[in-house]
């Protein structure tokens, strides 16, 4: 990863990925949170749910916005170099897909 003065920021193709794959897995545990995670975690812990809360929600926020307005490429790339694999979906595309609710 580099930052080039006029050019912004470069990632090598292996940041690329991992990138990619960071914001598959931040859309997973922020829909299973919503599922019901974070509600059982609030019945186990309320001090613990209360200060995760926030981390997941800030989280969750910061994938959408990197999925849908900075990074769309990246999921491309992923889904380029594993073609007909599942690696890189996300929780809605499952579902439209059938494969998971």
């Amino acid at each position: 990863m580099g930052w080039q003065e006029g050019e912004g920021l470069r990632l090598t193709e292996a940041q690329a990925i991992n990138l990619s794959l960071l914001l598959h897995s931040v859309a997973w545990v922020g829909y299973r949170w919503q599922q019901g995670i974070g509600a059982g975690v609030q019945h186990l812990n309320r001090h613990l749910w209360s200060g995760t809360f926030e981390h997941v929600d800030s989280m969750v926020r910061s994938a959408r916005f990197l999925d849908s307005d900075l990074l769309p490429e990246l999921k491309k790339a992923e889904e380029r170099r594993r073609p007909g694999g599942l690696g890189g979906l996300r929780p809605a595309e499952c579902i439209a897909r059938g494969i998971a609710a």
